[in-house]
């Protein structure tokens, strides 16, 4: 059972998909995992989410429900999401907030929202969130080549607005996949930095590189000892930990961002050794307006 190997391989488990709501069994995985795992955490749209769900969620002690917040009003959210999203999401949010259930929102930064990331954030603090989360765009999926990366100047911009914001809100402001952010700026938010240890399975069971990139490193269908020996000796991990792209390798915050997201330069540019194409210090950008 995927769930029982996955519970024996990783102290926190984070169940996203596609939309885990959409299976039948999901409470059933989620009741099983919360017995075994030090915490778990979800993602969900929550247009599938009703009060008897969400309570037995806030009972198992999920640690955090995620959920998409794309801007700060419905043009800006259903621009991605499509139309009906925004009204489905705030049902969900008063759903979930009933049954005691915590919940951090997540925002995808990108050439549509850049410039109201700070009024995303308050929103976020209004509706109860415990956390605002913001991840730049990686060009995946319905993402790719639809104009939707920021550029350099705008990620500049976008993360100096929530620096600012950071001191007057009550709930903290988190940066994923974004690790160059660590030298943009003053101001109190979290930047996360990334990582090697976790562990992203995709619907089918393969273990990949990272849930943004189709790299397969192993297979849950292995005995847990072979997966962590994949994880051990799997060339591609060994590949993208070790990067040193110029030049990074002589910027003072290589030793956290370690050249940015592996999975948005791979992308873009098809390898490994390239810097994050959004940083605005690898690509010279030193402030000013867009």
């Amino acid at each position: 059972m995927v769930a029982d190997k996955l519970t024996r391989l990783a102290r926190h488990i984070g169940i996203s998909g596609g939309e885990p709501l959409v299976r039948d069994d999901i409470m059933d995985i989620m009741a099983y995992i919360a017995e075994r795992a030090e915490s778990m955490s979800m993602q969900s749209n929550l247009i599938l989410m009703d009060y008897t769900k969400a309570k037995a969620l806030a009972d198992m002690g999920l640690r955090t429900l995620y959920t998409s917040l794309d801007g700060p009003s419905p043009i800006y959210h259903e621009a991605l999401r499509g139309e009906g999203t925004w009204r489905a999401l705030m049902r969900g949010i008063r759903i979930i907030k009933k049954a005691g259930l915590k919940f951090s929102t997540v925002t995808t930064i990108n050439s549509l929202n850049w410039k109201v990331v700070d009024k995303t954030a308050k929103l976020s603090e209004t509706l109860g969130a415990s956390a605002a989360c913001f991840i730049p765009i990686v060009p995946i999926g319905r993402a790719r080549g639809k104009g939707l990366m920021p550029t350099p100047r705008q990620m500049r911009e976008a993360v100096e607005k929530l620096r600012s914001l950071a001191s007057e809100l009550s709930i903290p402001i988190v940066l994923w996949c974004a690790p160059f952010a660590i030298g943009l700026g003053d101001g109190e938010i979290y930047v996360s930095p990334c990582t090697d240890k976790g562990l992203d399975v995709d619907p089918m069971g393969r273990v990949l590189l990272c849930d943004t990139m189709d790299i397969q490193i192993s297979d849950m269908r292995k005995t847990v000892d072979e997966i962590t020996w994949d994880l051990k000796h799997n060339e591609h991990l060994i590949l993208a930990a070790n990067r040193r792209p110029d030049p990074c390798s002589s910027c003072p915050y290589y030793e956290f961002c370690r050249g940015g997201c592996v999975a948005r330069s791979y992308l873009v540019y098809g390898k490994f050794d390239a810097p994050d194409p959004l940083c605005p210090i690898a690509s010279g950008v030193t402030g000013g307006k867009s």
